[in-house]
């Protein structure tokens, strides 16, 4: 095989992406803390560009790289918080961002605050060419305006979802005896002209439509909607040549499938299906409803599929328990992903994207101790080509060691955990412990390098990741056992790990402190106010602290019976009904003189989990005699998405556990 070595002429040269040379010492925290020097790489539909989103610590840009060894492009985003990039032919992209609306309803003194999801295009050339549904006055009320599909053709026509307004609104006057009912807006296709981005309704949905699935010419082919008074989701289907929806069966409770998608060529969907003995993945024809099961490369507990964005049909299965696992469909992308894994062995080789011909592939390659490096492999020349680096300062560097581990929670329940030891730790060392628990929480840890863990470990400290009962990705069952356990079995879990690694001698049960961001962050502000025996700290970031406090805000914000609210009613129990659970459940409730020192930090504009939830962690804590540390982040939302925030987060940190877990005897 080829060595994978060669490079494309351009792409090395904005000297962002260079690789820094090795380094002997700890790598400064700021080769952690800055955004990644590439985010996200694509390729254009007939593999002549490549579109970089990434840049320098300090702001984002884009960069545009032709192959071929052209001029390349630059566009310079500053601090807006950019999401994606999409190629919608081989002219156009369309750049995917957030932006602050926030204000005071001074009727009655609240604040209100949103984080609008909006689209750009720009060419090929860099240039900004238009800002998609900016001429729609009701579309500008959705909070994100997702896209659903691309028609080609000389001016490509983007299909998104916007809002319009309602037939009884539209036909509504002050003086009719016709009133309004419910809801003005409802859900609409908006099929959009990317060079002016004035669009027109190309399809309407109902009170209760969420969103749409379409084929290759545009036409919706599945539609769900959501009743949040039943809180019930249903699905309809439209097959080809038909004009009616039909109602999808998919079932009801733990017998429910699971939509994951529309394929065109076949006009069928994919839906898949939990059980004891794991999940079982079936596809259905929508003209007859005949369902055939797709064979699996053993028991798997959670899939995803992979999607070609040109024929809109699935080409791979990606599974994970420890790492990540592909089950090919497309033969092909299966052979490139293969070759490759065998010249990265250990490490995750994940395609991104490709040309239409999929001659060209863009790669992503990364593993726990291992940053992200971005590759071009042509199937023509069986050539790879380096893009670059997302951690460039981190080249050589001597990073934290990741295993899978499993332990037994006080129940019987088996956790699985990554434990990932500071680098040069000498045999029979016990570290101090970091338990590190993930948001969501119905999400879970990766195999995949993870800036916050390995900044912790090469400061000399062990970190724990317990995939805690609540996770997803362990079976459907796995995911329920943590419904109204968030202060009871999910802390247990995340305890029980810290006593088995006692037990293995792998790590000091009095040395152990508790990090965490959002649901993490909630993990952190309990486990260092109930248990304080257990651990020495907590940090919490953008955390939780009062759950019913969280409920109100949400149904303030998007309404008693959305679908959000009900998924945390879920999750946490009706607080109308269980008050007193809420009450038990919350930090801010739970804090005494007894508890743990805890450090607070919150992003300023968090849309998600509202700063006001580490404010009033902060009067508690100042009511128990403690400083009540607040660190605040300017300017930033939920997801730590600047520098400067990466930056100061992990200095506070840092002094946080030098103070109260330090490395040192």
């Amino acid at each position: 095989m080829k060595a994978l070595v060669s490079a494309v002429l351009g792409l090395m040269a904005l000297a962002v992406f260079t690789v820094a040379p090795a380094q002997a010492a700890a790598p400064p925290v700021s080769a952690f803390a800055r955004l990644p020097a590439i985010e996200q790489a694509t390729i254009s539909p007939d593999g002549a560009r490549v579109a970089l989103l990434g840049g320098p610590p300090g702001e984002r840009i884009i960069f545009l790289a032709p192959v071929d060894g052209q001029s390349s492009v630059t566009v310079k985003l500053g601090q807006a918080w950019v999401h994606s990039v999409r190629w919608v032919s081989n002219e156009y992209l369309v750049v995917n961002f957030s932006m602050l609306d926030k204000g005071t309803n001074y009727s009655n003194g609240q604040q209100w605050s949103y984080q609008l999801n909006r689209n750009v295009v720009i060419n090929r050339e860099g240039k900004l060419v238009s800002y998609l549904l900016a001429d729609t006055d009701w579309s500008g009320y959705a909070i994100s305006q997702p896209i659903l599909g691309v028609l080609e053709g000389a001016t490509p026509t983007v299909l998104i979802q916007g809002l319009d307004l309602s037939a009884d609104t539209m036909g509504y006057k002050p003086d009719s005896l016709i009133q309004p009912k419910g809801d003005d807006l409802i859900a609409a296709i908006w099929a959009v002209d990317v060079t002016t981005g004035r669009g027109r309704i190309a399809d309407r949905g109902n009170r209760m439509t969420q969103s749409w699935e379409l084929d290759l010419s545009g036409d919706p082919r599945v539609r769900w909607d959501y009743d949040g008074e039943m809180d019930e989701m249903t699905f309809s289907v439209r097959p080809k040549g038909k004009s009616g929806w039909a109602h999808l069966d998919i079932g009801e409770g733990d017998q429910a499938f699971s939509f994951l998608g529309y394929s065109d060529p076949d006009d069928s969907i994919y839906l898949s299906e939990s059980g004891p003995d794991g999940v079982r993945l079936l596809r259905r024809r929508l003209a007859d409803g005949a369902t055939t099961p797709v064979a699996l490369q053993g028991p798997v507990q959670a899939l995803e599929l992979i999607w070609d964005p040109y024929t809109l049909t699935p080409v791979a299965i990606a599974t994970q328990t420890d790492k990540p696992a592909y089950q090919w469909l497309e033969p092909g992308l299966g052979a490139v992903q293969a070759k490759l894994s065998r010249a990265f062995a250990g490490k995750d080789v994940y395609l991104s994207s490709w040309s239409k011909d999929r001659t060209r592939v863009v790669v992503r390659v990364a593993a726990p101790s291992s940053p992200p490096a971005w590759y071009l492999f042509d199937t023509r020349t069986n050539q790879a080509s380096a893009l670059g680096e997302s951690y460039p300062e981190l080249a050589g560097a001597a990073l934290g060691t990741t295993s899978w581990i499993t332990y037994k929670a006080r129940d019987g329940k088996e956790i699985s955990a990554y434990l990932t030891l500071p680098p040069g730790l000498a045999p029979g060392a016990k570290p101090p412990l970091i338990v590190f628990p993930h948001g969501g929480p119905a999400v879970r840890d990766d195999f995949d390098f993870d800036w916050w863990v390995q900044a912790m470990a090469t400061r000399g400290y062990a970190v724990l990741q317990p995939q805690f009962r609540g996770s997803s990705g362990f079976g459907e069952a796995f995911e329920q056992a943590g419904n109204e356990q968030w202060g009871g079995k999910m802390q247990d879990d995340l305890i029980d790990g810290v006593l088995a690694l006692a037990d293995q001698g792998v790590a000091d049960a009095k040395r152990v402190c508790i990090v965490g961001a959002s649901y993490g962050g909630y993990a952190a502000l309990y486990g260092a106010s109930v248990y304080p025996s257990v651990y020495r700290c907590g940090a919490s970031v953008n955390g939780v602290s009062d759950l019913a406090l969280l409920i109100g805000s949400k149904s303030r914000a998007f309404g008693r019976d959305t679908a959000l609210v009900n998924a945390l009613e879920t999750m946490m129990g009706d607080p109308r009904e269980k008050a007193e659970a809420y009450r038990l459940a919350s930090p801010v409730f739970r804090v005494t003189r007894q508890a743990a020192p805890i450090l607070l930090i919150h992003g300023e504009d968090d849309t998600t989990v509202p700063i006001q939830q580490s404010r009033t962690m902060q009067r508690a804590l100042k009511a128990n005699g403690f400083a009540g540390d607040l660190v605040v982040l300017k300017d930033d939302d939920h997801h730590l998405s600047s520098t400067a925030s990466r930056q100061l987060m992990l200095d506070s940190l840092f002094a946080f556990l030098d103070r109260h877990l330090p490395v040192g005897p």
